[in-house]
């Protein structure tokens, strides 16, 4: 018994002393600490160094890795060292990575996460990202940009114009630079390559700033616009000043009268509530910043409405059918309306879309599908605001394939009707749009046909205003477009892009016909992307889309305008600075059209809540686009369009959006992913329309979509081709008519035996061929076309230039 009172007693006094020696907080192991300092070094075109700060409780770590810094991490070592290289990784590309420490109690939270991009397989840099340029004073601008790590340093660009000649200011080797002595109130360009001892990397993407006047003075904002939104609010924008903290926008009841600071807005437009009903309001806008506020803008005006029916209704609205695909609309007058809204949907309960805005009191709607009901309502517009809606009529096309009898099959080749709007040439055709599809329009746009890049993203503003889009060289007006611009009796025309795009020349041709004219315009094509879409008002989804290649835009085009989002354009590694602001304040989500080969995942993970539409080739991107809106769209009309070229589905953009339809774009011979869409979709659709002749969608590309052959043959060769000197520089050519042909086609060359080149397609059997070379033989040869296909080649002509 004394034995086990002694092993008690010195059991309880080794639990004391292992009390005191070691304390209860140093038995239980506490997780480990989160790793600090983690760095990424480029050791390879494929291998990336990793090294963090070790910790002292860790036993080992776990490494994670991803493309994208929001996207799946997955581990990819657990290493008891604090560095660790990644190997057999892909050339040129970006990778992401966050460490954990871990030991028995546990493992740490996240470390921060770092990136770095491989380089290529020759050992030449990376194109330097994120380059920004920001003015430092009246003749600095200080320029940053993110490192390349197997970079020795650096060659820096500068131009006065974004497609001007670039020269080299500075060879920095770190990653910013102050480029001085600098001409002030100067707009510069600048673009960065980084260099290594391999090579030079490609050019960043292109930024700009503009140097401030000598006093720092601010300049006065432009084009300011009153816009009566209701009865109670009339909306104002204008376009942004440079280096603007706010604007103050003033208000009075007199033009003369005491102006009052109403707001303080931070973006160039403001929406001014609570007015009183028919009241003239004047506004002028200030640019404030630390220097002080710029002079006053011009003074605008508006009066708001009287009430909401203070304009009355149009009556006795009446439908009349013309044929199987024409509507007749007609209507009472209105004494005080200057134009009206005519709206149309498939059901009365279904949503109305705007369709035409027309000067006169009646309306033929075309291109209509058969045996089809369609309603229609009208409202009167003023400078007031809108009546009310007119009653609701409507009627039922015509179904003119009646002859067959009911059980008789159906022929495979009038399933879907087939149409073509199209032109001798991308303006031409333009004209033949806004001619189907609109009857008169207060408003149209002027887009340039040389130069797609600011015209792409006007399509969703162009339906807006319910107005055609029609094509132009940069320095005349063309005369179809003229024509157009006459016919449709427009009162007020916007031009997309600046001078340099559509010169003066054409603004001043068409304000001597009586139109008014603005622009919308930056300073290159991503800064026109922000202000077009700052004129189409609230919205929180927007389309991101290539600033270098056109088809993806277009794909969506008709989309973005049915759906009123803007288009925004970025290059294809680095979202600008403008765009990636504006998406910050302004949207929600996003979608990407396009493959990474387009707009890279760098730019993509820049974006809010993004989401690509992409294919293998711009045809699959094409389909893909489709399909995500495919319940948004109605199938029974399709257009398609080449998507080779960029004109012609620019101009059929706004037309597509105003029935909710599809532009399918397609090359020949025609891609599979397109011939399986398209014949899955076909018990959807009615009629298919053509935007272009068969020079850029020719009729094989129709057989292939629909599987069908038409009963028509090809043409015979023409004959009695002649080609008689006029000029120095013109040669005319006649030839006999084919019977049953539709068109002709010209091809010219400088040898009997060298590359022809097609230079013309006409309706009629003759052709001027102006624009030659002095003193120079050209052949000649003429194809007859018609819906089967063309003709075989005529025998050669020739003629020499004075």
């Amino acid at each position: 018994m004394k034995k086990l009172n002694l092993k008690l007693v010195a059991l309880v006094l080794c639990l004391l002393i292992s009390t005191l020696i070691f304390p209860k907080n140093s038995l239980a192991l506490s997780t480990p600490s989160t790793p600090t300092n983690l760095t990424a070094t480029v050791a390879s075109s494929n291998q990336i160094y990793l090294t963090w700060n070790p910790v002292s409780s860790a036993t080992y770590y776990y490494v994670y890795r991803a493309t994208t810094t929001s996207g799946t991490y997955t581990n990819i070592a657990s290493i008891t060292t604090a560095n660790y290289t990644d190997s057999s990784l892909s050339l040129n590309t970006t990778y992401c990575y966050k460490v954990l420490a871990v030991n028995s109690a546990g493992t740490s939270s996240d470390s921060s996460i770092v990136y770095a991009t491989t380089t290529n397989s020759s050992g030449v840099p990376s194109t330097p990202t994120n380059l920004i340029a920001t003015v430092a004073s009246i003749n600095q601008i200080n320029l940053t940009w993110d490192p390349i790590s197997s970079a020795t340093y650096y060659y820096v660009y500068r131009s006065t114009s974004p497609y001007g000649t670039y020269s080299i200011v500075a060879v920095p080797t770190t990653t910013n630079y102050t480029d001085p002595n600098l001409s002030i109130n100067t707009t510069y360009y600048y673009k960065v390559q980084a260099v290594g001892s391999v090579g030079t990397s490609s050019d960043s993407s292109i930024v700009y700033a503009t140097t401030i006047v000598s006093n720092g003075a601010l300049s006065a904002p432009t084009n300011l616009i009153a816009t009566v939104a209701s009865s109670n609010q009339i909306y104002l924008i204008w376009d942004p000043a440079s280096y603007t903290t706010y604007y103050d926008v003033y208000r009075s009841t007199s033009p003369n009268g005491t102006y009052t600071i109403i707001a303080v807005p931070t973006t160039p437009n403001y929406t001014d509530s609570n007015l009183s009903l028919n009241t003239t309001y004047y506004y002028k806008v200030q640019a404030v910043n630390s220097s002080g506020s710029s002079s006053f803008s011009s003074t605008v005006y508006a009066t708001t409405a009287n009430s909401n029916g203070a304009l009355p209704a149009p009556t006795t609205l009446t439908t009349t059918v013309a044929n199987s695909n024409q509507m007749y609309l007609t209507w009472n007058p209105v004494s005080s309306a200057a134009y009206y809204y005519v709206y149309r949907a498939t059901s009365p309960s279904n949503a109305y879309t705007n369709i035409a805005t027309i000067t006169t009191t009646n309306y033929t709607d075309f291109n209509l599908s058969q045996n089809t009901t369609y309603y229609y309502k009208v409202q009167a517009v003023n400078s007031s605001g809108l009546s009310s809606f007119s009653s609701i009529a409507y009627a039922t096309t015509a179904n003119t394939d009646n002859t067959a009898p009911p059980d008789a099959p159906p022929d495979a080749s009038s399933q879907i009707q087939s149409d073509r709007l199209a032109g001798e040439d991308m303006y031409e055709t333009s004209a033949e749009v806004a001619e189907s599809g609109w009857k008169t329009s207060y408003y149209a746009f002027i887009v340039s046909g040389e130069n797609f890049s600011d015209a792409l993203c006007s399509a969703p503003l162009a339906q807006k205003y319910n107005a055609p889009l029609l094509l132009t060289p940069k320095d005349t007006l063309n005369e179809q477009t003229k024509t157009q611009l006459l016919r449709l009796k427009v009162k007020n025309v916007i031009i997309i892009g600046g001078s340099g795009v559509v010169s003066s020349v054409v603004e001043q041709s068409i304000k001597s016909m009586g139109i008014e004219v603005s622009r919308i315009a930056g300073n290159d094509r991503y800064e026109t992307s922000i202000k077009i879409a700052q004129s189409m008002g609230q919205f929180n989804q927007a389309i991101i889309a290539s600033g270098d290649t056109f088809p993806d835009a277009l794909s969506i085009a008709p989309i973005a305008a049915m759906k009123r989002i803007p288009i925004l354009l970025t290059p294809k590694d680095s979202l600008p600075q403008s765009v990636r602001a504006y998406l910050l304040k302004n949207v929600q989500s996003t979608y990407v059209v396009g493959g990474t080969g387009v707009v890279s995942e760098n730019v993509l993970k820049q974006l809010p809540s993004p989401k690509r539409l992409s294919g293998i080739n711009r045809y699959e991107t094409n389909i893909s686009i489709i399909k995500e809106f495919a319940d948004e769209l109605d199938f029974n009309l399709c257009y398609i369009s080449t998507g080779e070229y960029y004109a012609d589905a620019l101009a059929g953009s706004t037309l597509a959006s105003l029935t909710n339809s599809p532009v399918i774009l397609v090359s020949n011979p025609v891609d599979q992913s397109t011939i399986d869409f398209f014949r899955d979709k076909t018990s959807s659709i009615k009629k298919e329309i053509v935007f272009g002749g068969t020079v850029v969608v020719p009729e094989s590309v129709l057989i292939s979509l629909n599987g069908t052959t038409v009963g028509t043959d090809t043409p015979s060769t023409p004959a009695g081709v002649s080609a008689t000197t006029v000029s120095s520089s013109q040669i005319n050519l006649t030839w006999e008519s084919v019977s049953g042909a539709t068109s002709y086609y010209v091809y010219g060359a400088t040898s009997s035996s060298g590359t022809y080149t097609h230079i013309a397609t006409v309706t009629t059997t003759s052709y001027a061929n102006t624009g030659l070379w002095a003193d120079t033989t050209y052949y000649y040869k003429v194809q007859a076309v018609n819906s089967a296909g063309s003709s075989s080649d005529s025998p050669l002509a020739y003629a020499k230039t004075t």
